[in-house]
């Protein structure tokens, strides 16, 4: 938790550093997608493939160039069984499933800047929600007692991610923006590591 107040003091202390100009339009809505980086535990990352995501959000302005973005977002990762075959000598082709499927409910604080004749504008965001983490069911011939991974039990655990990325204006009331995050899932054992790569849209 103390990681979390930490990131919670640094945005504050960054809105309140932020230009006192107030930008007219008081909400945004955002939607976005992209890649799913899987990045830690090792285990994870070489049993999963690379990922992808979706979300969308409403943006509330909360301070001058600053929101606060109520948001849900979908992650699916599906496992690697070429590889996993490999790891743990499974002969049977016919193995699949088993895919993580993450769902997050959370806020975010976006913080931009004072640029308003720049069509490029960076950005920075972080935040705090909590995820529910789940596996499909595994479809195979094998018998339960030659799987070598139990079945995944579904959880609700706490997230934090901090990013950033860029803004682009593309018409009177669209930007295109680009962002990158690092994004940490509690979960039972070693936590998830994930770096959701996004492109998507504001208006």
């Amino acid at each position: 938790m103390k990681k979390t107040f930490a990131i919670i003091i640094i945005l504050g202390l960054f809105a309140l550093g932020v230009s006192a100009q107030v930008p007219s339009k008081p909400f945004n809505i955002y939607a976005g997608g992209g890649l799913t980086i899987t990045s830690s535990p090792q285990i994870f990352k070489d049993r999963y493939k690379l990922g992808y995501h979706f979300s969308s959000g409403l943006g509330i302005k909360a301070a001058p160039f600053t929101q606060i973005i109520g948001k849900v977002e979908y992650h699916s990762i599906a496992r690697d069984w070429q590889d996993i075959r490999t790891l743990d000598n499974i002969s049977d082709n016919s193995i699949s499933g088993g895919t993580r499927q993450i769902w997050m409910f959370g806020l975010d604080a976006r913080l931009g800047v004072n640029a308003p004749m720049s069509p490029i504008k960076p950005f920075i965001i972080g935040g705090i929600g909590l995820a529910y983490l789940s596996e499909t069911d595994i479809a195979t011939t094998l018998p339960p007692s030659q799987i070598p991974f139990q079945p995944y039990e579904s959880q609700t655990k706490v997230y934090l991610n901090v990013g950033g990325g860029l803004d682009f204006k593309a018409g009177p009331i669209l930007t295109m923006f680009v962002e990158g995050r690092y994004l940490n899932i509690q979960q039972d054992g070693d936590n998830l590591i994930l770096i959701p790569i996004s492109l998507g849209i504001k208006f």
